[in-house]
């Protein structure tokens, strides 16, 4: 199963409208967000999302904020896409 995992300089607010969706972080997290309702902010994180589901759509409301670079160590992190 291919994954495109990516990050970026904003903050980002993600709004479960029905079905569920799984949240993957780059050190092999993964959080299953299956409450209408429910929301997820991120900011700088490697992450990707998959559809547990062969059967039922997904469906969410994505609100980004343009930000400022995250920085560890004083280092900004830079926009990237892993696959």
């Amino acid at each position: 199963e291919f994954m495109l995992f990516y990050t970026g300089d904003y903050l980002t607010y993600m709004y479960l409208v029905s079905g569920k969706v799984v949240l993957m972080t780059d050190d092999g997290t993964e959080t299953l967000v299956e409450n209408p309702g429910d929301v997820v902010i991120q900011r700088g994180n490697m992450h990707a999302w998959r559809n547990p589901s062969t059967k039922e759509w997904c469906r969410w409301v994505s609100v980004l904020v343009d930000a400022e670079p995250a920085r560890i160590k004083g280092q900004s992190l830079p926009d990237e896409w892993l696959a």
